[in-house]
């Protein structure tokens, strides 16, 4: 599952918007072309971007408060959703219907992740699973999609660890919910 076309492309003009106007405020990478207009732009160039704007929250305080793009309030009240992100190290465990499971394993928490323009199980295999992944995982209205960076590592999970790592997913399900908003 993933967002709608109308969704997925209503969340770049936000992210872009706000990824421009961090790397201009904390001038990043002055080479980089209008992240708004680009169609793309690789990772390892407008990474330290997202991970400047991740580390100083302020900055997204202060890019709604200016609004430099004109947004509605509606999408505004989106972005500063993004407040409540979760970020760190995930492990994949699998792909369901409608989202995909990403186990928190520092809180032990289980999320139900919906993929941007394609589904996370288009873009990683289930044959590749579990997979770990550096990620940070955002509000879109009700659902909990990422950034639209994951950062999977390049380790392969053994059987005995992930027959663990199935034991630990259905042990956490009883307790708790699986986390679908944040």
């Amino acid at each position: 599952m993933h967002l709608s076309e109308i969704e997925s492309k209503r969340y770049y003009k936000l992210w872009k918007g706000l990824l421009e106007y961090i790397n201009r405020k904390h001038e990043i990478d002055p080479k980089l072309p209008d992240i708004r207009t680009s169609k793309s732009i690789p990772v390892n160039d407008i990474l330290p971007v997202r991970n400047v704007m991740w580390d100083n929250i302020k900055d997204l305080n202060e890019y709604i408060s200016l609004n430099p793009d004109s947004f509605e309030q509606e999408d505004l009240d989106l972005i500063a959703s993004w407040r409540s992100r979760i970020q760190g190290q995930f492990i994949m465990l699998k792909h369901l219907k409608n989202y995909s499971i990403f186990l928190y394993p520092n809180a032990q928490l289980l999320y139900a992740v919906t993929g941007i323009t394609d589904s996370l199980g288009d873009m990683f295999h289930s044959t590749h699973l579990p997979l770990i992944i550096d990620a940070v995982l955002i509000p879109y209205e009700d659902k909990i999609i990422y950034d639209s960076l994951l950062m999977p590592y390049n380790v392969r999970i053994g059987s005995n660890m992930k027959k663990n790592l199935n034991d630990e997913y259905r042990e956490i399900k009883t307790k708790h919910d699986i986390i679908k908003t944040l």
